[in-house]
């Protein structure tokens, strides 16, 4: 019986331990989203900014 707790004890913790791992994992998840939202906001003001100077969507998408 103490074997039979023993290992529920470890599984326990080796449950609660995954959980920990996997919401820290989400969290980097949901930072990596916004940093993306925040680049993708950046550089649609960057072109709204070209166009209103004159550089054509042609020019934006060949580059230099």
């Amino acid at each position: 019986m103490v074997k039979a707790h023993k290992a529920v004890a470890s599984h326990a913790a080796e449950v609660a331990k995954l959980q920990r791992e996997v919401a820290e994992q989400e969290a980097r998840s949901r930072q990596a989203s916004q940093r993306l939202r925040e680049q993708d906001q950046a550089l649609e003001r960057l072109r709204r900014q070209l166009k209103a100077a004159g550089v054509s969507d042609e020019a934006l998408a060949t580059g230099p």
